[in-house]
């Protein structure tokens, strides 16, 4: 039902937000290990992930990352080495039961870090629900905004929340886990025509892997990215609007071609239906 990637470097095992209590620190690092939701704790309508494991990893030097299958749209789950949580986008509003289900089998209940890549509804529609139901540390969106309802939800419940809107465009560094860099490439200018444009890029890397994720930047924010000069090169491309014509240029494509010399994966979570696994070099 979704694409998950990971990132193996000891046990397949994945991160679960851990009680203060329960969290016991040497010289500043976080020695709690990260448990994955064993598959018994699935609800009955829940999306049922295949590669669930029960193992421990006390040294937690796991990246996961989940592409939620919402349809046509977009729902990203990282899971850090360190146990941070990080949700880009959440789908159409009616699919935000599959959100909150996968998360919570996942035994999740704080997103760290929640993106907002821009403010179509198959992208923030079923946002607002994620709010209400779990905590949240930061929220990154780009300045465009639409008349839609969903997206007016969405601020409603940011509002209610008391939380702050961080703008999300190129040059943003996000400092989460310091096993991995989180930098945004994108968006680039100030106003475009098309709200895609206005798409929040992430570069995310962690050791010799690195994930672009385009979210519905178009043709025109790939050339800009491209003349910006920033390095976009990665082994996992989330590609711009769901696949369409209007991105993944074939310049863009080039650029991003994989580090590693092999090819890098393109995922279209819309239209994908496999599972892989990556070990890094």
């Amino acid at each position: 039902m979704f694409l998950t990637i990971a990132l193996i470097l000891s046990l397949f095992v994945g991160c679960n937000n851990v009680d203060n209590n329960t969290i016991s620190q040497t010289n500043g690092v976080n020695t709690t290990p990260c448990i994955v939701a064993s598959p018994s704790l699935q609800q009955s309508n829940a999306p049922m992930q295949t590669d669930i494991n029960t193992s421990v990893n006390s040294n937690s030097n796991l990246l996961i990352v989940s592409f939620i299958d919402v349809g046509q749209g977009d729902s990203i789950l990282i899971q850090t080495p360190n146990c941070k949580n990080i949700l880009i986008d959440a789908g159409e509003s009616f699919a935000e039961g599959v959100v909150y289900n996968y998360l919570k089998v996942k035994n999740i209940n704080k997103i760290d870090v929640l993106i907002a890549t821009h403010p179509h509804t198959d992208h923030i529609g079923g946002m607002a629900f994620i709010i209400n139901n779990f905590d949240i540390g930061s929220i990154y969106m780009p300045k465009a905004s639409t008349t839609k309802q969903e997206y007016e939800d969405l601020i409603r419940a940011i509002k209610n929340k008391g939380l702050s809107i961080i703008t999300a465009k190129a040059g943003v560094t996000i400092d989460l886990d310091s096993s991995i860099t989180i930098n945004m490439v994108a968006p680039i200018s100030k106003s475009y025509d098309d709200l895609n444009d206005y798409s929040a890029v992430i570069k995310i890397t962690y050791k010799n892997n690195s994930f672009l994720f385009a979210g519905d930047a178009s043709n025109i924010s790939e050339q800009e990215i491209l003349d910006s000069g920033v390095n976009i090169k990665a082994d996992v491309l989330k590609v711009g609007h769901h696949g369409s014509s209007t991105s993944s240029s074939a310049a863009f494509l080039n650029a991003v071609s994989s580090i590693s010399g092999e090819n890098t994966i393109w995922a279209i979570p819309s239209r994908s239906r496999i599972s892989t696994k990556i070990k890094p070099p």
